[in-house]
């Protein structure tokens, strides 16, 4: 009974922080399964999304990592443009558009004027609406 108590409040936390205080949404795809998250913390959003896409046993977790996309969540109208960057183990590449597909190509684009397509594509990016 303890325990499913502590079970019950952690969900409760969880829940409330969520709603509450998220910022940060991400979300990744594999072999036509999709995942998202959200979180006050984009790090923890970001690793909460890879984790739950790589525990399918239906996914590649290469393509959860590759197709992993996060942005900032905008607390007001919004409007304007998105910014993206493509972050690589060499550099960080930026790009930004109409919608989040167009700016994560501008980004993907940068890296691929200085890296291979290979480090652009599993490059994490991060995209906020400006």
């Amino acid at each position: 009974m303890k325990i499913g108590r502590a079970v019950f409040f952690t969900g409760f936390l969880l829940l409330s922080g969520v709603i509450a205080r998220a910022d940060f949404y991400c979300t990744t795809q594999s072999n036509g399964e999709s995942f998202d998250a959200t979180e006050y913390d984009q790090n923890s959003a970001y690793n909460e999304v890879i984790a739950n896409c790589q525990a399918d046993p239906y996914t590649d977790n290469n393509q959860c990592v590759q197709a992993a996309v996060c942005q900032e969540l905008d607390g007001g109208g919004g409007g304007g443009y998105i910014s993206c960057t493509v972050t690589t183990q060499s550099g960080q590449y930026a790009g930004s558009g109409a919608d989040q597909g167009q700016a994560t190509a501008a980004a993907r684009d940068q890296c691929l004027q200085s890296e291979t397509s290979f480090s652009c594509n599993a490059g994490s990016v991060v995209c906020m609406q400006q």
